[in-house]
């Protein structure tokens, strides 16, 4: 890294954008998603990103872009990738509304239904507080409640959650596959980038590809933009969730809720749905207090 630049580790929101969701990175993509289900090589070639974009500078200022990747196999088949720094419940509601809305839309009025393609959801997680369980990657599917093994749509339906900040403690020598792929991901530092990266030409090329980009000013300047939002707003909600303890009554809570909402509508940098995820309050509810300032 040059000097007084920032590493940003690949799990930053805007890193794993360029190197998986933009068009001429694709073949990392490609090449994650066939070691990570196991695909014969090339069985992915053909694949297009369908939400890529350009990461210059002008469109990661006017932030014009979705940081979620969209892959759309030669199949028709709609991957799609996320990454979340806190697995908490309101980073699984959207990602499960997300990804419910992408299947849904894979089947136009008047099809027949055995024309829907497959969706996939592939969500690398770096601090799971969600799912404390000890597997590194566990799959989720619509299912029985009393037999987990009679699933709904299972051909068609999945969401994987990748914890990529688990057993890291593990030889990097020798690893091969997606396992090198998630402990990419999840790297801190640019020398555990490297030794990750080490005799494997396509990860040697994505950490080149990394390093060059994170290098950026633009992309420097707005990381250290969301990590101070993310800052501000988590801070904002443990306020108000302490002052509404001390209240002792719901209301409390929900005056509190308010008042941080209106605190946020006042920066013009958030929009209404990333201040309704971290107040819980609705898009609706927000609207009307814009309305009443």
């Amino acid at each position: 890294m040059t000097k007084n630049k920032t590493f940003l580790p690949i799990y930053n929101d805007l890193v794993f954008k360029n190197l998986f969701g933009v068009s001429k990175n694709i073949k990392n993509t490609t090449n994650m998603l066939e070691e990570f289900f196991g695909f014969p090589k090339g069985f992915l070639d053909g694949s297009k990103i369908t939400n890529s974009v350009t990461l210059d500078r002008e469109t990661v200022n006017k932030k014009s872009f979705e940081l979620d990747v969209k892959l759309e196999d030669p199949y028709g088949n709609i991957y799609n990738l996320e990454i979340e720094r806190t697995l908490d419940k309101e980073a699984e509601v959207k990602n499960s509304i997300y990804v419910m809305a992408l299947f849904q839309g894979g089947l136009s009025k008047g099809v027949n239904y055995n024309k829907i393609k497959k969706v996939t959801q592939v969500e690398f997680v770096k601090s799971n507080l969600q799912h404390r369980g000890k597997d590194i990657i566990s799959t989720y599917h619509i299912s029985n409640d009393k037999d987990p093994s009679d699933k709904i749509l299972e051909d068609l339906f999945s969401i994987h959650i990748v914890n990529i900040d688990q057993d890291k403690n593990k030889e990097y020598n020798n690893i091969k596959g997606f396992e090198s792929w998630r402990r990419f991901i999840g790297s801190e530092t640019p020398e555990e980038l490297a030794s990750i990266s080490k005799g494997n030409e396509i990860l040697e090329r994505a950490m080149k590809e990394s390093l060059r980009f994170m290098e950026q000013d633009y992309v420097q300047d707005f990381s250290r933009e969301e990590l101070l939002q993310e800052s501000r707003l988590e801070t904002a909600m443990e306020k108000g969730i302490e002052e509404g303890i001390k209240e002792g009554k719901i209301k409390g809570i929900i005056e509190g809720k308010h008042n941080i909402a209106k605190e946020m509508l006042n920066d013009k940098d958030l929009s209404l749905e990333k201040i309704s995820l971290f107040t819980g309050l609705t898009v609706e509810e927000l609207e009307k207090l814009k309305n009443e300032k």
